[in-house]
């Protein structure tokens, strides 16, 4: 199935069911995010600037994963590592031609 036709069918569905499948999604992106191995290039969304941030996966702990970038809240280049507490279900693994295209 394409984007496209997955959101069609999502537009049709009632409240209840929206919800319930935005949660199953959550859910499944935070499990599936779990097996992240020390080293891999993520990014993920500051939700009060809207900046992205590239960075690199350290330690998964109980409720919150750690990053470690370059960036600061806004996604200026720093001079220091940051390192970010990030939900797990907000993390976007990279692949590797994204990582070099984002400088990671």
């Amino acid at each position: 199935m394409k984007f496209d036709e997955v959101f069609e069918g999502f537009k049709t569905l009632n409240a209840q069911d929206r919800q319930r499948l935005i949660d199953a999604a959550r859910q499944f992106n935070k499990i599936s995010n779990w097996d992240l191995r020390a080293g891999a290039k993520v990014q993920f969304k500051v939700s009060k600037t809207g900046a992205y941030i590239n960075g690199i996966f350290v330690r998964m702990k109980t409720k919150y994963a750690e990053v470690e970038a370059h960036q600061d809240k806004y996604g200026r280049q720093t001079e220091r590592v940051m390192r970010w507490s990030v939900p797990p279900e907000n993390l976007m693994p990279l692949t590797t031609a994204q990582a070099k295209a984002n400088g990671v």
